[in-house]
């Protein structure tokens, strides 16, 4: 089975990193005042189809086993997580966007639920539909029947009408951290005896930008890749995936700080002939600065930023070796990478000007240091 289905949320408590949404959805549901529309926006992959599932089986087992009459409650209700149940229809407003598929809608709605108390249609990414069809969707939800729980979900949340905000209840879907998908991650390794090290873990974690979903995708993906005693490691993800480790990065740096022109471009050509996008290369070079700035600067920075025993390493070395002008200098540096890839040039001129401005900065201030000393000798000599 594939991952992503098999350790799919049954329950609120197992929605990871939306405490708050769960919070307000559990309780809308013990209290039984729950609204007849509802706007989950937020990014990709980070629970919102899921927590419409959710909130559609639990409101429904409450309601089932309340009624002295209903048998086997519990079963009917979880047709709703197996996506069995006729009362729970999950509509993609990306394929299914004209003023045909709402019109369609409207005169199913119009049907009472046959199994449950409520018919719920969730309609995923919704600000796909077109024009008319958006404006007939608010009709519906404007005079709703009283069995009908609309649930719209959107990871665009501009594009929707204003005038639906004013009719829903709008829940706002945070990014998940890496900490809280790495331990989702590592619970699923031990369950299904995948061998991976939790460097590997975490790297996948930050890889996904916050979408669990895709963190499922590349673990499957990596577990198909190797037979199943194989111990999964951080080069593997890389090689696997092409998620870079981005703390490799500091391979680089220490070419800097060694003077190494000719090192330093072939690292970079190394990079970019190894499949890496040019964009990708300037986003680690990027967090990598930012990281050793926060570092700098920071007394606590847990709260900012994930970092390995390896990672926390590597960047006290660094922070050690370049003053805080050399880190702002090479970050503007970065800027002029970007603006020159937005106008075509090639990404290795890019890049080879971003090493070459870099060294040349470290080589000046390294002169300017021993030309202070000179002269603070000749100063010594001229007193004596």
């Amino acid at each position: 089975m594939i991952l992503a289905n098999k350790y799919r949320p049954k329950s609120f408590d197992e929605i990871i990193g939306q405490d708050h949404i769960s919070t307000i959805l559990s309780n809308s549901i013990s209290r039984k005042k729950v609204h007849h529309a509802y706007i989950f926006c937020g990014p990709s992959g980070v629970g919102k189809t899921t927590a419409a599932r959710v909130f559609a089986y639990s409101l429904s087992r409450l309601l089932h086993s309340q009624d002295d009459s209903s048998e086997e409650f519990g079963e009917v209700a979880s047709r709703i997580l197996s996506d069995s149940s006729p009362d729970y229809v999950e509509i993609d407003a990306a394929s299914n966007r004209g003023i045909d598929e709402i019109r369609h809608l409207k005169s199913e709605i119009r049907y009472k639920p046959i199994e449950n108390k409520y018919k719920f249609i969730v309609i995923d990414e919704a600000h796909g539909l077109t024009g008319t069809a958006a404006e007939a969707l608010l009709k519906m939800i404007e005079e709703p029947p009283g069995h009908a729980i609309f649930i719209l979900c959107t990871t665009e949340v501009g594009k929707l009408k204003q005038t639906l905000f004013s009719r829903c209840i709008s829940l706002r879907f945070h990014k998940i951290g890496p900490l809280n998908i790495k331990k989702r991650l590592m619970l699923i390794c031990d369950s299904e005896g995948i061998k991976i090290d939790e460097d590997a873990i975490l790297n996948i974690a930050r890889g996904c930008d916050g979408n669990v979903r895709l963190c499922l995708q590349y673990l499957e993906t990596l577990v198909q890749s190797f037979d199943k005693d194989h111990q999964i490691t951080l080069q593997n993800v890389s090689d696997a995936l092409n998620i870079f480790d981005k703390y490799k990065i500091s391979e680089l740096f220490d070419l800097f700080y060694n003077r190494d022109m000719g090192g330093s471009v072939l690292f970079l050509n190394n990079l970019l002939n190894s499949g890496f996008d040019a964009y990708d290369i300037l986003e680690m070079l990027v967090s990598y600065l930012r990281n050793l700035l926060i570092c700098r600067t920071c007394k606590d920075v847990k709260s900012i930023i994930i970092l390995s025993d390896k990672e926390r390493e590597l960047i006290k070395k660094d922070i050690s070796r370049f003053n805080f002008n050399f880190l702002l200098e090479s970050m503007s540096y970065l800027r002029e990478v970007n603006e020159n890839l937005m106008h075509n040039f090639s990404p290795q001129t890019a890049y080879d000007n971003y090493i070459l401005k870099s060294i040349l900065y470290l080589e000046h201030n390294e002169q300017k240091e021993e030309g202070k000393e000179i002269s603070h000798k000749e100063k010594g000599k001229e007193v004596s």
